[in-house]
This record gives structure tokens, C-alpha cells and sequence, in this order.
């Protein structure tokens, strides 16, 4: 008896259930036959076609985006041409009334081909800048290698010197100019980490000197900074003679070095 119960109950949620599932197909039947009449002109409710019409063309502009209007188009054009560093120009004291064609790369705003081979020489398109007055034809081309500023050799821009809050690092971040008649792409003054150059007055030929007349008495160490060292030799008297032939070659060489980081005075 209890069997039978368990059987009936199962039996209606089926039927429930292919119920809910025939009410489901029939209402998507409907809406894809409605969707076809409207598409063919043959709905009786125009209506409806009418409202979604629009709502899908909505939906289809919003999904497009909208054209660019003319000041758009115009100002995107504008943002094509580079932009020349800010002073660099007059610093560099390119600004006497001469040919355009003559004028150096950091009086110029260019039309750079980004995707270009980096190393490779390309033609850019070319015109001076706002504040720039010269004569000539303002359009012309420039030939220059494909190559950020950033990627420019050293000897090709000027980076700022390690201040005395650097000094004791080996690297520190130096600000950098390309050149003025250097012409690259991106931004003509960027960042760079550069080893920290600087001295405190220390010559190498004095501390060679030392080492090979006093070496045996550790004073080329101390001259230098390693006081540890400096006492460890003095009371081995040099390690009998072999750690100050190892000093004198280590010196000669340009291993040892002052011990604060610093660099000889050449």
C-alpha cells in the first residue's frame, strides 16, 4: 500500500513537471514565430514589431558606438604629432629665422610610425613646432632609427649626476635629456637607473704606491678603508709577503676599490 502511495506521488511531479517544460517550449515557439512575422511584414500586432525594432536598433548603435564628429576627428589628428620637450628648443638656441628642413629634432612635432622595426631607419613626417618660426616648406621628411628615447645610447642624451644622498648605492635614478638633434620616439626627458659615479678623492696610482712600498704594513688598506683588513695585515706583516703580492695585483687590476663604493681618481 505504501508502494503504491510512493508511485502516485512520483508519477504527478512528472506530469508536473513535462508540463512546466511544454509551457516553456510553447512560449519560446511563439516568440521566434512573432519574430519571423515581423521580420517578413506578416504580424498582425505591427505594434510590438515596431517597439522592438527600435529597441534592437538601440541596442545595435549602442554596441557600434557612435562615429566621431568632425572636432573628434580633428582633435585625434592632432594627438598624432609628438610633442617637443618643453624648453629644449630655445635651450638649445635653434630659433634664428633659417630653413624649416634645418632645424633640430627638438624643434619639431613628427608623425611616428610606432610600429615600426626598432634599429631600422624609417621616414617621418615632420613640421616645426608651435612657437617655432622659420621659412620654407612646413611639411617635410625626416629620416631618423626607429627608437624610443628611452632606447637611445648613452652617448646620445645627458643624464643628471648621484647626488650626495646617493652616494653609498650602486644604482641611483638619474633624470635623462635626449639630445637636441637627436630625433626618437616618446618622451625626450625620461627616468633611468644608472650606476652611482662618484669619488671621495681617492687616486689609484697612490694606492699602487702604497701597496707595493707599504703593503707589507697594511697601510694600503687602510688608505683605502678596509680597516679590518688593514690590522689583520699589519700584525701578519702582509701574510709573509703573500697578501700584499696579492694586494698589488688586485690594485693594479682595478678590483679593490675604495670600501665605501667610491671610484679612484684616475
Amino acid at each position: 500500500m505504501e508502494m503504491g502511495f510512493h508511485c502516485k506521488g512520483f508519477i504527478y511531479t512528472l506530469l508536473i513537471f513535462v508540463a512546466t517544460i511544454s509551457d516553456t517550449t510553447r512560449s519560446e515557439l511563439q516568440s521566434n514565430n512573432e519574430g519571423q512575422a515581423c521580420l517578413h511584414g506578416d504580424s498582425e500586432n505591427s505594434d510590438s514589431c515596431g517597439l522592438a525594432g527600435a529597441a534592437e536598433a538601440d541596442n545595435s548603435s549602442n554596441q557600434a558606438g557612435t562615429p566621431p564628429t568632425a572636432p573628434q576627428r580633428k582633435e585625434k589628428a592632432a594627438d598624432d604629432w609628438s610633442r617637443p620637450a618643453r624648453g629644449q628648443c630655445s635651450a638649445a638656441g635653434a630659433l634664428p629665422a633659417g630653413s624649416c628642413r634645418r632645424l633640430p629634432a627638438a624643434c619639431l612635432s613628427c608623425q611616428f610610425n610606432r610600429s615600426c622595426v626598432y634599429g631600422a631607419t624609417v621616414a617621418v613626417l615632420c613640421r616645426p613646432a608651435t612657437d617655432v618660426s622659420c621659412t620654407g616648406t612646413a611639411l617635410f621628411n625626416r629620416t631618423m632609427r626607429c627608437a624610443f628615447c628611452y632606447q637611445t645610447p648613452t652617448w646620445q642624451h645627458d643624464c643628471s649626476l648621484c647626488n650626495q644622498m646617493s652616494r653609498g648605492r650602486k644604482y641611483y635614478r638619474a633624470n635623462c635629456t635626449v639630445h637636441a638633434d637627436v630625433l626618437c620616439m616618446g618622451r625626450r626627458e625620461f627616468h633611468k637607473s644608472l650606476f652611482c659615479k662618484w669619488t671621495k678623492g681617492d687616486r689609484w696610482s697612490t694606492a699602487l704606491a702604497l701597496s707595493v712600498i707599504l703593503g707589507g704594513f697594511g697601510v694600503d688598506r687602510f688608505y683605502l678603508g678596509h680597516w679590518p683588513e688593514g690590522i689583520g695585515k699589519f700584525f701578519s706583516f702582509g701574510g709573509l709577503g703573500v697578501w700584499t703580492l696579492i694586494d698589488v695585483v688586485l690594485i693594479a687590476i682595478g678590483y679593490l676599490s675604495p670600501a665605501d663604493g667610491s671610484l679612484y681618481i684616475t
